[in-house]
């Protein structure tokens, strides 16, 4: 996806599969681009900046949404546990032989993950989730209008502002910053 974006826009989207790492994730989202642009070394990431989504506020409340969301799946799996065991099923013992015939963690997601996890660190890609790729392809033709042709970060925030329900929309409201308030900046700046 990334070679058909060059210069500053690149440059965020490589600081959003870093920051996607930093936090274990196996994924670049919405909120990792938001992360990436915030960190622009132009006048869109200055604008940015100057309203208060400054790449260390954004990193802030990504670890606040990665611990929510950590915390209700272990919530999960100790309702599972719970439930399992209402009916007379011990999930430790199955746990166990299951590990004794399989090997250790071969229930773990976990295990699965970093497995997984492995293997892409080996080709340097992260999966982008159908959002961010779709603000990545949306940003791709809003930039043919241009005279390069070429995606920069004005047209990676404006579709990353449009995005109603993501993650990104989600930290800007718990920063304070208007979507809409802060497009029509950018747009005015162009």
């Amino acid at each position: 996806m990334t070679r058909r974006i060059e210069g500053e826009a690149r440059r965020a989207v490589i600081r959003a599969q870093e920051q996607a790492r930093r936090f274990g994730q196996h994924f670049i989202g919405c909120e990792h681009l938001l992360y990436g642009v915030a960190g622009a070394d132009d006048a869109v990431g200055g604008i940015l900046r100057a309203r208060g989504v400054t790449p260390e506020r954004v990193d802030e409340q990504l670890a606040a949404l990665v611990r929510r969301s950590r915390s209700a799946a272990a919530r999960q799996r100790d309702l599972d546990g719970e439930a399992l065991d209402t009916i007379g099923v011990d999930l430790d013992a199955v746990r166990a032989r299951v590990e004794q015939a399989f090997g250790p963690g071969s229930l773990d997601r976990a295990g699965a993950a970093r497995s997984s996890r492995a293997k892409r660190d080996v080709t340097g890609h992260l999966r982008v989730t159908r959002q961010a790729r779709a603000c990545l392809k949306r940003s791709i033709r809003a930039a043919e209008a241009r005279p390069d042709g070429r995606p920069d970060t004005a047209e990676l925030a404006l579709v990353l502002l449009d995005v109603r329900a993501s993650a990104a929309r989600s930290i800007l409201a718990t920063l304070g910053v208007s979507a809409p308030e802060l497009s029509a900046e950018i747009s005015g700046a162009l």
